[in-house]
């Protein structure tokens, strides 16, 4: 454990019962800054059975950054009988310093030419947005975007949506019924209201559209009240905001998020959170914050019962790409976010993995959070602090589209 706030000095704690633990492990130590290394060193940890040291560590009394964290690995040295030399053992990660969140990778490209009001078109039940590279179209009865064209190059597959239920996961077995009875996986959008302004600051001009809403199943009483707040710029940048009041539902929510289905040919997936495992509020002691890449493929969890997996917590960052296009997404607060070859009602449809059939699109989700997992199917109720009980809050969640070939020459 880390002593209070000092950056160096840490106490460490060898469980084994009969063994010095130096004869067993390894350990060393890996500073990042969003998820980039900085600092790599070893330790000589010499600790009898049970016995507890304080260690310092005076290479990090220097280190600075603005998300800085330090990660011990404990590793098998050779002859340990089941394990091979060099298998990770186990890990530690600790926050040194926090003071500010991860921002896109790719610069904006400098148009000077990019700095005028983008046209707004449309009628009835949508709303057409354009700029020079792009056509964005949003529909009026959610506030979200209904097709998205960048550079000619058609980025959505489906129109996106709200998300309210996950595939029911084992622990879940006393809160599906709840969930169902609340029709949350079939939720409708009732439209208030929809407006719409030219708006500019720090020189620069966008379209600001604002979308009174609600989310409901046929005549039974709503869930929630939702302000989306879409901008966008002259570039093809653009936010999407969500202020957030549920109802009295009397039950921990699922999730609360939205769904976009992304072209198949999305398969390259990198982010900034809790990895390389899945992770939750309340399941990622085997995970670690950082940057990671990954194909969508291998994001995917392959129960033998079908259920809610791939999830990743606290991410400040992701980005996803394919050939020649990439779609970099930062939000404020961290949010969760899962990406299948799968939709979240195949997972609750079906009850064997092996009857799954994978979508026709890359399927995003993107949440302000997900309730915690749990172990309530051995009796033992998700502690209060890992329940999605919120009744009001807000998200934000910034969009970049790149031409991938464009940038590399």
């Amino acid at each position: 454990r880390r002593l209070g706030k000092e950056k160096h000095l840490y106490e460490f704690w060898n469980t084994f019962g009969f063994l010095e633990c130096s004869k067993a492990l390894t350990c060393e130590y890996i500073v990042e800054e969003f998820g980039r290394e900085i600092l790599r060193g070893n330790l000589e940890i010499t600790l009898e059975p049970g016995e507890r040291k304080i260690i310092e560590i005076p290479e990090l009394r220097a280190v600075d950054g603005e998300s800085l964290f330090v990660r011990f690995e404990f590793r098998y040295r050779r002859g340990i009988s089941g394990c091979e030399e060099g298998e990770l053992a186990g890990l530690e990660q600790f926050c040194l310093k926090k003071t500010a969140d991860y921002e896109q990778l790719s610069e904006r490209e400098e148009d000077e030419g990019k700095h005028y009001m983008p046209a707004v078109s449309g009628s009835g039940k949508k709303i057409v947005i354009q700029g020079d590279d792009f056509s964005y179209t949003i529909k009026k009865q959610t506030g979200l975007f209904e097709s998205m064209i960048w550079r000619g190059k058609n980025l959505l597959e489906q129109p996106m949506h709200f998300e309210t239920f996950r595939a029911p996961t084992d622990n879940d077995m006393r809160r599906k019924d709840r969930w169902e009875m609340l029709h949350l996986d079939r939720l409708e959008a009732k439209h208030y209201a929809t407006t719409i302004e030219e708006k500019s600051a720090d020189k620069e001009k966008y379209v600001e559209v604002r979308t009174e809403l609600a989310l409901g199943y046929a005549v039974y009483p709503q869930i929630c009240h939702i302000m989306v707040s879409d901008r966008i710029y002259a570039d093809g940048r653009f936010t999407i905001g969500l202020q957030v009041k549920m109802t009295d539902i009397r039950c921990a929510m699922p999730r609360f998020g939205i769904h976009i289905s992304l072209p198949k040919s999305f398969s390259k997936v990198s982010y900034y959170g809790y990895g390389p495992y899945e992770s939750y509020i309340d399941k990622r002691r085997a995970d670690y914050k950082s940057l990671f890449t990954a194909t969508v493929s291998d994001m995917f969890n392959d129960y033998i019962v079908p259920q809610e997996n791939g999830s990743h917590y606290d991410c400040e960052y992701v980005a996803v790409e394919n050939a020649d296009t990439g779609m970099e997404i930062t939000g404020t607060p961290a949010f969760s976010f899962q990406i299948m070859e799968y939709t979240t009602e195949e997972l609750a449809a079906k009850a064997h993995n092996t009857d799954l059939v994978k979508s026709a699109y890359t399927e995003l989700y993107l949440d302000y959070r997900q309730n915690g997992i749990g172990s309530e199917s051995c009796c033992t109720n998700l502690k209060a602090d890992y329940e999605f009980v919120e009744r009001q809050f807000e998200m934000n969640w910034y969009f970049r589209l790149s031409s991938i070939e464009a940038e590399s020459k």
